[in-house]
């Protein structure tokens, strides 16, 4: 082999080298995550159902949480890896008012992808607020099933000892820290 072969072959070698090098930062700048994602963000969504009811009846209503709901995650949402739920996060009952006699027995909460992974709630004669631990870790199931499926429903049931003819809201809100 001569010299000029040699040039020729050593020059292809660094050519090679470098189309490949090109290649691979084009592949990986197209399919990596944005440059301005951080490492984690706080969301929150809040849904709600109004609870009208006859006396004696049992009644139930789903609550449907999806990943687009927390509107602030718009922007990195096919990135999320994770969601903690956060000690502001709440279930609660408002638009009872002082002269209304409201009595919900049997209140019960449940995925309905898993009707095992419930929560029972105590009766309800008054707003209220439920954020206890029970309750939080109820509402980090919900965020868990949201951010590995995208979507998760809330099967709310309850039983009404008395009619309710005026709207009383049942809200769940959830704070989460989400990872990317």
């Amino acid at each position: 082999m001569n010299y000029s072969s040699q040039k020729q072959n050593h020059m292809r070698k660094i050519l090679s080298i470098g189309v490949v090098l090109s290649l691979m930062v084009a592949f990986s700048s197209c399919s990596s995550k944005p440059d301005d994602l951080p490492v984690s963000q706080n969301a929150s969504a809040t849904k709600s159902t109004s609870i009208i009811a006859a006396a004696g009846n049992t009644t139930s209503s789903e609550i449907t949480f999806k990943l687009s709901d927390f509107s602030t995650l718009s922007k990195y949402v096919e990135w999320v890896e994770s969601g903690l739920v956060q000690t502001t996060s709440v279930i609660s009952v408002s638009g009872i008012t002082s002269g209304q006699v409201v009595e919900l027995t049997n209140v019960k909460l449940s995925l309905k992808s898993n009707s095992k992974t419930s929560l029972d709630l105590p009766t309800i004669t008054a707003n209220a607020s439920f954020k206890e631990l029970p309750q939080l870790n109820f509402l980090q199931k919900v965020l868990d099933e949201v951010v590995n499926k995208g979507i998760s429903t809330v099967v709310l049931s309850y039983k009404a000892t008395n009619d309710i003819t005026t709207s009383v809201t049942f809200s769940m809100k959830i704070d989460g820290k989400f990872s990317f």
